[in-house]
């Protein structure tokens, strides 16, 4: 089945009228193309010559590495990219460093060397394109076929790798059917058109002329009489009506090596199946058997398992099969096109078939094949409760190449055969495990389904807390809360009544996780604590992943942004190895946030920006992409990048509004924001209390706290009273959680409307903050403290103190999200003028002058940049003040 030297079938005559589309995919792959094309796109339907057009580059262009997806791969995660890497190295020989073993090891067990079992997941798209640089001189580029019998995850990873390709990458073809609409080949294929410079070469029907001249070379010609010779017109017009122009169909149709006389009816000859049907009627049993073999077993029928199946010596399946070769129904290693293979499986009676399927997984499990495919082998066999422990084999080989969609699949149905054949105990097992395969990836819709199922056949009380505590947590990320605690509530006490910590600690993180989201996070806290030694011996790598990204939101809305560091890295080193690119970029987006908060929007923006690498890609979805482009607008506004603060907004609105619409609020929120600080106070009052504001007001109360805070700032820009807004905030205010929020509230009213002891009342909040960890908070408080207790020089050793305390903390690089930026330059220094330093107070001025006219050519957009300079009160009031007591002429910088 594997010779090298056999001729290849269906390929001479295939290849007529192919000249010009040869010489563009011989262009791309020479590197001959002006515009460097990175690869080509091959496509047309099926028997157009895809295949055999490829074949025959090697001809002109040797060291070509050739790969077809085949029958079978869409069972196993990553069996395409695995033939790929296989082949590849069997054709360079290249060393693998210990590195390459090491991610190579999963898909090639036998690449791994000294490092089997410690890889997980798919060789990283760099690395490859590293291995395939050391390559080069072997290999002049590569090609992949049959693309629409690639597996969903090869297909996935191949749209990464061409895309992300480097300028050096060796020049690829992808060539494949028009794929079906919605699926992962449709996508791998728009996106590598998307690629510039990418050429794209269509293989349609033969033209008039063309089939024309096969015709009058044909064998038919030959036939005294034969309507080709004698009435060419008719014939050439019967046969474009029969064929389409389709090169397979002529291939057979006229060049069949025993030709028969056509039919004198002008009914359309016969199709493609029927031909190949015609062919295998002339073979001998012997041969027929083994294209029957072959149809059924796929690329599970090896030379070995055929000879085993049908009892032959080697010499007698050689020759079966060099009898179908001269038949024109076998090609190099295979069927000479998925058309024979459709006809011979067509010609197998079903007790045959049946019979063989049985074989070929009794084959596969005796000699480590993979078990997705014997598992299908036997359910075709009829035999399904004997693929069950394949179908389990299969699930846990899917998640250890972080493959949820391929193990979640292998898992319902082993969950459905096991309840039909009356096996309910395991039947809830594997449902059960394909809800937890489901919770890793909400995008599936599986989830309601899965658990109706689990709720019926949980008969025993430990099943019943298991399945309770699986719906808490699809309650919970449905954002019905009340019933995920409910739920959540029912498992633990069920769990507990059996004595089992196994039991019983799930259903405390799934209840400790519920109670965190619905704002109930001091118990939430004790709970998720309270597990932590189990989950660190009990709980796999990506769920406890996903364990340590939950307790760290929970200690950041209790206002512990130190505490829960610990965490955000825990779950971000447990996913870089065991998660996919979804929970990666959310626990990235989750840690900038907390970040952001914790005063440190440098840090925010560099996770923040990672995230986005993760959403760039096609799995993660669209609502997590909104959650970090309305994250990167507060950081950049923070930072006085007010420009890509803008632009972040309009991507964030963009993606809530396709995936998350209710979260749009929360976009509009940092417009606002951007908006007041560059003095555009009634555009922002506007979007704060025009149409938008019953929504803004309907968000959890930490973000409907932050839109009537922003709202009193907007109203007292625009002369109006901040009262009702702030006794709105304080009557919304979250009963437990975010400490920060009653503090931005005293600042904001010390602020709108100071009083007699709002200075003092400014330093109580700003020691608190400071003192409960949270210094983005102390530092507005201290800024306020300074800017209020100087004014008028009532208090000058209060703005002393917070002066100096606000310097210090800014020198270590702390920054407010919460405060306008003018104000890091002007409080200390009105403070510090106020004080008799008139000397500091100038340098600090003339630091904040700079930042204000700098940030006002380089990050405020033309529309805002009067408003910017000369209606922001604190930017007009930083550029027109000087300070009493020094000389500001040009001949003199010394204090009077």
């Amino acid at each position: 089945m594997n010779d090298p030297s056999a001729p290849r079938a269906l390929q001479h005559e295939r290849l007529l009228g192919r000249d010009n589309a040869q010489q563009s995919l011989l262009t791309v792959l020479l590197g001959f193309d002006e515009d460097q094309a990175p690869g080509a796109l091959l496509v047309g339907d099926q028997g157009t010559g895809k295949t055999a057009l490829l074949q025959t580059l090697d001809t002109s262009a040797p060291g070509l590495l050739h790969v077809r997806a085949r029958v079978g791969d869409r069972l196993v995660p990553y069996a395409s990219l695995a033939r790929w890497l296989r082949l590849l190295l069997q054709r360079s020989g290249v060393a693998l460093t210990a590195d390459q073993q090491r991610e190579l090891e999963p898909l090639l067990p036998e690449a791994g060397g000294d490092h089997v079992g410690q890889g997980e997941g798919p060789p990283s798209i760099d690395s490859v394109h590293a291995l395939l640089g050391q390559c080069a001189p072997e290999i002049l580029g590569w090609t992949w076929d049959d693309l629409h019998l690639c597996d969903d995850a090869s297909a996935e990873w191949l749209l990464r790798f061409v895309t992300q390709a480097p300028p050096s990458a060796l020049p690829w073809v992808l060539s494949s059917p028009p794929p079906d609409a919605g699926s992962v080949v449709e996508a791998l294929l728009e996106a590598a058109a998307g690629v510039r410079a990418v050429r794209s070469v269509l293989l349609g029907p033969l033209g008039g002329p063309l089939v024309n001249g096969w015709l009058r070379r044909s064998r038919l010609m030959a036939i005294p009489g034969h309507e080709v010779a004698t009435d060419p017109v008719r014939a050439l017009q019967r046969v474009m009506q029969a064929t389409g122009g389709s090169p397979l169909h002529l291939k057979l149709l006229l060049d069949d090596p025993e030709p028969a006389p056509w039919p004198d009816s002008p009914d359309p000859l016969p199709g493609v199946v029927t031909l190949i049907g015609q062919r295998l009627q002339r073979a001998s049993p012997q041969a027929l058997a083994v294209a029957r073999a072959c149809a059924v077993g796929g690329q599970d029928a090896s030379d070995a398992a055929l000879r085993d199946f049908l009892g032959l010596r080697r010499d007698e399946l050689s020759a079966a099969l060099g009898e179908l070769r001269q038949l024109d129904l076998w090609g190099h290693e295979d069927f000479s096109h998925p058309r024979v293979r459709e006809a011979a499986r067509a010609a197998t009676p079903e007790a045959l078939a049946r019979r063989a399927h049985a074989h070929f997984a009794q084959w596969l499990e005796s000699h480590g094949g993979h078990p997705a495919r014997a598992a299908a082998h036997w359910q075709a066999a009829g035999d399904p409760v004997k693929a069950l422990p394949g179908l389990r084999a299969a699930a846990r080989h899917a998640q250890r190449l972080l493959s949820l969609p391929e193990r979640m699949a292998c898992l319902v149905r082993a969950a459905n055969i096991a309840e039909e054949n009356g096996q309910l105990d395991l039947a809830f097992d594997c449902c059960c495990e394909a809800f937890e395969a489901h919770t890793e990836s909400v995008r599936h819709t599986e989830g309601a389904t899965l658990l109706s199922q689990m709720k019926r056949l949980a008969r025993s009380p430990r099943q019943q807390a298991r399945a309770f505590t699986q719906a808490a947590w699809h309650a919970m990320v449905h954002g019905h809360l009340e019933a995920a605690t409910e739920t959540a509530e029912q498992a633990l006490t069920l769990a507990e009544a059996q004595g089992d910590e196994d039991l019983a600690a799930p259903a405390r993180l799934h209840l400790g996780t519920a109670l965190g989201v619905a704002g109930q996070l001091d118990r939430a806290r004790a709970l998720l604590d309270s597990v932590e030694a189990w989950a660190a011996q009990h709980v796999p790598p990506d769920e406890r992943s996903s364990y340590h990204g939950n307790l760290a939101a929970v200690l950041d809305n209790l206002g512990q942004p130190d505490a829960a560091r610990r965490h955000h890295q825990a779950a971000l080193a447990l996913a870089a190895k065991h998660s996919n690119e979804a929970h990666r970029a959310t626990l990235l987006a989750n840690y900038a946030a907390s970040r952001l908060e914790a005063g440190d929007p440098i840090g925010a923006r560099e996770l923040a920006q990672k995230a986005q690498h993760w959403v760039e890609r096609p799995a993660p979805e669209g609502a997590t992409a909104g959650f970090i482009a309305a994250l990167m607008a507060p950081a950049e506004r923070t930072l006085g990048r007010y420009i890509a603060a803008l632009d972040w907004c309009d991507r964030a609105e963009q993606l809530l509004s396709d995936r998350n619409p209710t979260r749009m609020p929360v976009a509009h929120l940092q417009r606002a924001h951007i908006w007041l600080d560059l003095g555009l106070h009634e555009r922002a009052l506007q979007l704060l209390s025009g149409p938008g504001a019953p929504l803004g007001r309907q968000l959890p109360p930490r973000h409907a706290v932050r839109w009537l805070l922003l709202l009193a700032r907007a109203q007292v820009r625009m002369g109006h009273d901040p009262g009702d807004a702030l006794a709105e905030a304080r009557q919304r205010l979250p009963a437990e959680g975010w400490p920060e929020l009653p503090w931005l509230l005293d600042t904001e009213s010390a602020l709108v409307q100071p009083g007699a002891r709002a200075a003092a009342a400014l330093r109580d909040i700003a020691q608190a903050s400071g003192h409960a960890g949270l210094p983005a908070v102390a530092l507005g408080a201290w800024l306020a403290c300074a800017l209020l207790a100087s004014a008028g020089a009532r208090e000058p050793e209060l703005a002393q103190e917070a002066a100096e305390t606000a310097l210090q903390m800014m020198g270590r690089g702390v920054e407010s999200p919460h405060v306008d930026r003018a104000l890091r330059w002007l409080a200390p220094a009105c403070a510090l003028a106020a004080c008799g330093e008139p000397l500091r107070a100038h340098g600090l001025l003339l630091r904040g002058k700079h930042w204000l006219y700098s940030t006002l050519e380089e990050q405020v957009p033309p529309m805002a940049q009067q408003s910017f300079a000369q209606l922001h009160p604190l930017n007009l009031l930083l550029a027109e003040m000087t300070v009493p007591g020094y000389d500001h002429s040009p001949a003199r910088r010394q204090p009077a």
